[in-house]
């Protein structure tokens, strides 16, 4: 943060799950003063790690509530997710900016800093499906089992091929990622009118940016 010495620090919250109120009332307070609120959340190693499943899709209570109660005094605030695999953001709604950083190594704070000041712009997109809430998962129902014995039900509607084929709605979808700028995707345009097992089949489109900034865009077919 050497290049923007207005940056104000406060600690939000610990490693646990308690709900401290003396720092989001910091926090709030920091907020209320600043033109921007970035909140660095994320899973605790008590809640994601190695060699042991994760029981809950939430994200700890003290981070939640913090992210509740600055974006209240703060309209511009940023959340910056760090964490193995998607979470519940009831929050959502609320907070002009998400940016998903996953489990980025010891150098995602300067790969964050690029994207958060705009020298670099974002333009991944996601691997996965984000439920709104667990109970939408579609091994919700049967998933650890009983005993030693657990049964993967789903047979090909994992991922997205559930959401899709329920029309069950999502918080994102597979796929889904924003960046500074816009595209057109135009033209598109197939070598065939029919394919068949052990043909090859190409696809054709035309990508312009319709925004003012420089960017990637990536081109998905389903």
């Amino acid at each position: 943060t050497a290049a923007l010495p207005n940056v104000t620090y406060t600690e939000g919250f610990d490693m646990t799950a308690r709900v401290d109120r003396e720092k989001i009332e910091q926090a709030v307070a920091a907020a209320r003063q600043a033109e921007v609120a970035v909140i660095v959340a994320g899973l605790p190693p008590v809640m994601e790690g190695e060699g042991f499943d994760r029981w809950v899709m939430k994200l700890p209570p003290c981070q939640n509530e913090l992210i509740e109660a600055v974006s209240a005094v703060q309209h511009r605030t940023v959340v910056v997710l760090q964490n193995g695999g998607a979470v519940e953001m009831p929050w959502a709604d609320r907070v002009p900016a998400i940016l998903e950083c996953y489990l980025g190594g010891e150098a995602v704070s300067e790969a964050l800093w690029q994207v958060l000041t705009g020298k670099t712009a974002p333009s991944g997109h996601l691997a996965e499906t984000f439920p709104l809430r667990l109970e939408d998962n579609p091994s919700y129902l049967f998933w650890p089992g009983e005993g030693d014995r657990s049964e993967y039900r789903e047979g090909v509607f994992v991922g997205y091929r559930y959401y899709a084929t329920r029309n069950q709605a999502v918080r994102y979808p597979f796929g889904h990622g924003l960046t500074y700028t816009t595209f057109s995707f135009e033209n598109l345009k197939l070598s065939a009118d029919t394919f068949a097992k052990g043909q090859t089949l190409t696809a054709t489109v035309t990508v312009t940016n319709t925004g003012k900034r420089p960017g990637k865009a990536l081109v998905q077919l389903y």
